[in-house]
Parts: structure tokens; sequence; C-alpha cells
């Protein structure tokens, strides 16, 4: 009887607990993974947000600057000098000449005065490193005296040449440029342009705003939801624009820097990915890397036309439910060895009497009479019992005591 109640009620607190454990486990991971993915594309509404806001505002500084150039080659011919530098054409020996500085007189006079504005215009954005405008006679203004004469330094620095201008002179809009090294800084940086053009269309020049891309890496699309996660942007053509280091070590200014295409990797379910992304597209889905499941939210950036995306590996994401389920576990084992001594208590405490009458039976068929009662202290089944029993001993003593 002891072994079948203590197997009985092993296995019943085994299956119970064991179904216990398999609910928690399923259900954790269930509500994690949903958790992870409202949070991921919370997350990454809110940066696009501000990504959006931080864009469009450096545009409209950018289009506004470029309003105000516009409206210098409308005014009269400027006579003063403000001192502002300006740097000239390059000659193929050095910057300007007799005849290019009298021949551009003019366009430096009104450069200088450009250059006041811009001055006072990146001063005052904390993310703006550079603010500038290069006519299409390859005249060159910037707002700071001190990459002036780091860019005098350089030889055949030509600003039509250059990609801020190059892509804005075709497209004729507001344009950000593809990552590129920084003659200045050494660094890698993207460029906000837009063209100036006259009153009958035809291009003047180009004004630009340099962004580092470390100042949008730490400032903008700082990271910090807890699951070791990651954010990069691409342009509509899958190109990487900025991402998590991003190497340019030995990379000079004049070179073309060349950044992946993620439409074009070895992984397609991240292609696919991407691709619907630059499309337009905003969702959360996964793809494999390495092994490993990723989670990514991503969404559009109509204002820059980019896509932005936050990667999470699975197993950051679903680390608190193994945790979890590592506690349950441990639970689960304590509670079979906890159901186990509890079973040997409650079987030794109900078979236990059952075993002191089996005895006394057989005293009494061995014709021992002289027996001391069994404890009447249960007022169960089994205490019923034990009565009963004590009463045949006592009938049985006083019978046995009469055939004498």
């Amino acid at each position: 009887i002891k072994s079948k109640l203590i197997t009985i009620m092993v296995l019943v607190m085994f299956v119970s607990l064991s179904l216990t454990v398999l609910i928690v486990a399923y259900y954790s991971r269930t509500t994690l993974a949903s958790q992870a993915e409202t949070h991921l594309m919370s997350t990454v509404q809110e940066k696009s947000h501000q990504c959006a806001s931080f864009f469009n505002r450096i545009s409209e500084e950018v289009r506004g600057m470029a309003g105000y150039v516009g409206h210098l080659y409308q005014r009269e011919g400027f006579r003063s000098d403000l001192g502002f530098n300006v740097l000239m054409p390059w000659d193929g020996d050095s910057y300007g000449s007799r005849k290019l500085n009298i021949r551009y007189a003019q366009e430096r006079l009104l450069m200088q005065r450009a250059g006041v504005t811009l001055r006072s215009l990146v001063s005052e954005n904390p993310f703006l490193s550079l603010g500038y405008y290069g006519s299409a006679n390859d005249l060159l203004v910037l707002h700071s005296k001190k990459v002036h004469e780091t860019i005098r330094e350089l030889e055949g620095f030509t600003p039509t040449e250059r990609p801020w201008y190059t892509k804005a002179a075709e497209q004729g809009e507001v344009i950000w440029t593809d990552p590129y090294v920084d003659a200045n800084s050494k660094n890698l940086v993207v460029t906000c342009a837009t063209p100036v053009k006259g009153q009958d269309g035809e291009l003047l020049g180009v004004v630009g705003f340099d962004v580092l891309l470390e100042t949008i890496q730490e400032d903008i699309l700082e990271m910090d939801i807890g699951y070791s996660s990651y954010a990069f942007l691409v342009n509509e053509e899958g190109k990487v624009l900025v991402q998590p280091d991003m190497a340019y070590e030995g990379q000079s200014w004049d070179e073309r820097y060349a950044t992946d295409n993620l439409r074009e990797t070895e992984n397609e379910e991240f292609n696919s990915i991407v691709s619907d992304m630059v499309r337009g597209g905003t969702g959360f889905d996964s793809f494999i890397r390495e092994g490993e499941k990723q989670f990514v939210a991503y969404t559009f950036l109509p204002s820059i036309k980019a896509g932005m995306a936050i990667v999470s590996p699975k197993k950051s994401v679903m680390s608190p439910a193994a945790s979890m389920q590592k506690i349950v576990l441990v639970v689960w084992g304590l509670m079979i060895l906890i159901t186990i001594w509890i079973c040997l208590y409650v079987g030794r405490w109900i078979t236990r009497p059952i075993n002191n009458l089996t005895r006394m039976a057989n005293l009494i068929s061995q014709g021992k009479t002289d027996l001391k009662e069994l404890p009447e202290d249960r007022k169960d089944e089994i205490g019923l019992l034990t009565r009963s029993f004590n009463r045949l001993v006592a009938s049985l003593r006083v019978v046995l005591s009469r055939r004498r």
C-alpha cells in the first residue's frame, strides 16, 4: 500500500509540475517575443521621428542658406572687403592667381557675406561639423577659418568635383550624400546640400552642411533598450549610410568611399527585409545570421529617402525567459524532492497502524492473548479499525480466560 500510495502521489505531482513548467516556459517565451516586437517597433518609430526631425531641420537650414545666397547674387555690386577667407579656384599650382583674383573679385566679395552667415548658422547647431558654399566657378567659402587653412594645404581641391556638389547639381534639389571622407577632419561624414540657382535657372553653386557619422551614431541612433541592439540607415538603393563600426582608416579624402549594399548580401532573408524597407515598408521580421536568429524592426524615412532598422539578437531578447526557465526547473526539482518526502511521510503515517494490526493479528494467531491495546489516537477509518480490533482482542481474552 505504501509503495502504491507513494508512486501514485509522486506521479500526480510530477505530471502536474511538469505541465506547469511547460506552460510557464511556453508563455514566457511567447510573451517576451511579443513584448520584444512591440518594444522594437515602438523604438524604431520613436527613433525614426527623431531622425526625421533632425534631418528635416538641417534640410530647412540648407534650403534657407541657399535662398540667402541666391538673393546675394541678385543684389548690386559689392565693394567692401569683409576680410572673410574665400578659397579661390585651383590653377594647377596654387589657389588663385592675379588673373583669377581679378576675374572673380566681385564673386569673392559676395561669398564673404555668405561666409559670415554660414559661421552664424553652423555655430548655433551642435550637430553640424562644417558649413560651406562652393560656386560653379570653383570658389569656396567655409564657416571656419581653421578649416579654410586646412583645405589650402591640400593640392587640387575642386568644389565642383566633390560628391556633395555633383549630386546636388545633378538632382537639382536638397540631397543627402552617401558617406565620404571629409578633407578637413579625415572622418566619415554625410552632407546635406542643395543647389543655388539664378533667376534664369542656371546653376550658381551648391550650399552644403556636413554631419559627422559619429554624431548620428552617438546622438541620434544611440540604442539603450537592453537587447544588445544596433541601428543602421540605408539609402533607397540599399547602400549603407550609417551602421556601427564603419571602417575608413587609410581612406583618402579624394578617393571614393564604397559602402556595402545590404540588398546584395549572402543572406537572402536579410536582403528581402532591406528591399521591403527601402521601398517604403514598415514592419517586424526575423532572419538567421551565423546560426543565430535576429529580430529586426524597420521603417522608411521619406524626408531623406532612407530606411532605418533596429536589429536585436533573439538570444538576447529571450535571455530573461531562459533565466526564468532555469529558476522554474530548480523549483520543479525541489518540489519533486519535497513531494517524495511528503509521500514517504504520509505513506508511513497511513501504513504504520496497519502494520501494527497485522503484527498483533499474527501474535493472536500464535495463541498470545496478553497483548497491549493499540493506541486509539486516530479518528479516521484506520482509527475506527484499531478500536474494533482492540475490542476483538479484549473479547478473545475474556473467552479464553473462561475456558481455562
